[in-house]
């Protein structure tokens, strides 16, 4: 029997979504098994749904698609107010009667995608449907509840503090930049380091994490950033956003773990690119100190049980580096399917098969947008005709891992033996396309 796959995209008060990220849902296809009926934003591109079966070995004449009626705001997202409409609700009905399912499975903590399976008569099967419908898949995003949650519970993360208010942000980074120099701050819910800024008291601060270093020269700066920048950092006062300790040079790690009613399984951890936001990663995670990788390990297990014992179920994955003297710590948790989970489970698991962690290194980057290309099969075509595509019996080559869009062409990722000979592949595929010039 097959399962009730809804296509979220984000909780509603993290979206920073500009309405081109309807291709973003698809990479649920990764995921499908036969007899799955899939709630998407948009149709979807049928050429990459064959590409993905192909890899996966799944049929997607076995999935039954339903898209959900346009609403009155973005349509590249499932809104609550799509999810909720009688015109979806029936719609899935009358699937439903014909293709039964035993499981809902989401990427998105959305407390419309719990209203939606009780309209359904769904709830005995929508693992951790209470937790949803009380609103905790916010919690599960919040900056500020992470650091309360790993506060108590022993885990090591940046000297810092959640700020409740507007009239306490001054003094709490004013004393965090006298103390350390460089400060990172955090809207609660922000997204891809795009609600981050760096303050510093020095010169010659990297970015990383975030899009920017802002210099801070004294008190009366800091008082004219906030006055600027609050209403931004802290949503409309409708937040509590974080400052914290930022720690230059640092690297980015990560866990991810699938909670489910009967525990916790670890899925893989890899280390995030940044350049200075997101801009791919690397599976598994390079060496590390054994002690630090111990540290991270123990604690990021720690918190996906403490998020299991409030309710939560789904992919989890906490974030964390390693300092510049490899000292390791956590700065937020992800309670939803992250941006590498589609390749981890996807084309890790189910294609190059559940060893790759043991004698495969992936690196999954971004097509970059302005690289010239007109559709998704132009990419596979002339990714094929290099002789670059992903080989079953080598287990080596290019998984493109998205449908093509407008604005971010075509993501991938690249699978080898070792991280150089994956590099060096990812260096030939650069020279497939020629650069377009972007628009102002």
């Amino acid at each position: 029997m097959g399962r009730l796959v809804v296509g979220t995209g984000f909780v509603e008060d993290a979206r920073t979504d500009d309405g081109g990220t309807g291709w973003w849902s698809q990479r649920l296809a990764w995921f499908a098994r036969p007899g799955d009926v899939m709630v998407l934003p948009v149709e979807p591109d049928q050429d990459y749904l064959s590409y993905v079966g192909e890899l996966t070995g799944v049929d997607p004449a076995s999935w039954r698609v339903v898209v959900a009626p346009p609403g009155e705001g973005a349509n590249n997202v499932l809104t609550s107010e799509r999810l909720g409409s009688d015109a979806l609700r029936d719609a899935l009905l009358a699937v439903l009667r014909h293709h039964p399912v035993d499981e809902v499975f989401t990427p998105w903590p959305d407390r419309a995608v719990a209203r939606l399976t009780d309209r359904l008569g769904l709830r005995s099967i929508h693992a951790g449907r209470g937790f949803l419908e009380q609103s905790g898949g916010h919690l599960m995003v919040s900056k500020a509840t992470f650091r309360a949650v790993a506060a108590g519970n022993g885990v090591p993360i940046p000297p810092g503090a959640v700020i409740g208010t507007a009239a306490d942000a001054v003094d709490i980074t004013d004393r965090l930049l006298r103390e350390h120099e460089v400060v990172m701050l955090k809207q609660e819910w922000g997204l891809g380091g795009r609600g981050n800024d760096i303050l510093s008291t020095v010169d010659g601060v990297r970015p990383l994490g975030a899009p920017r270093v802002v210099r801070i020269n004294g008190r009366a700066d800091l008082e004219r950033y906030f006055a600027e920048h609050w209403s931004w950092l802290s949503s409309e006062d409708r937040s509590t956003p974080v400052a914290e300790q930022y720690f230059p040079d640092s690297a980015a790690y990560f866990i991810e773990f699938a909670i489910s009613d009967d525990g916790v399984r670890r899925v893989c951890d890899g280390e995030q690119l940044n350049a200075p936001l997101p801009a791919g990663f690397v599976l598994p995670a390079p060496a590390m100190p054994p002690s630090a990788r111990a540290v991270l390990d123990e604690t990021g297990l720690r918190l996906a049980e403490v998020a299991r014992a409030m309710g939560y179920r789904g992919y989890f994955g906490p974030d964390g580096i390693l300092t510049a003297d490899q000292e390791p710590m956590y700065t937020e948790w992800n309670g939803r399917m992250g941006g590498v989970t589609h390749v981890m489970e996807g084309v890790g698991r189910r294609v190059v098969g559940p060893a790759y962690q043991r004698d495969r290194v992936i690196l999954d980057l971004v097509w970059t947008s302005g690289w010239s290309a007109s559709s998704f099969e132009d990419v596979r075509e002339r990714v094929a005709r290099a002789g670059l595509g992903y080989d079953r019996e080598r287990r080596e080559g290019v998984v493109l891992t998205t449908p093509f869009a407008e604005l971010t062409g075509v993501m991938y990722c690249v699978v080898a033996a070792d991280a150089d000979r994956a590099w060096e592949i990812n260096g030939r595929l650069a020279e497939l396309f020629s650069p377009v010039a972007l628009p102002a």
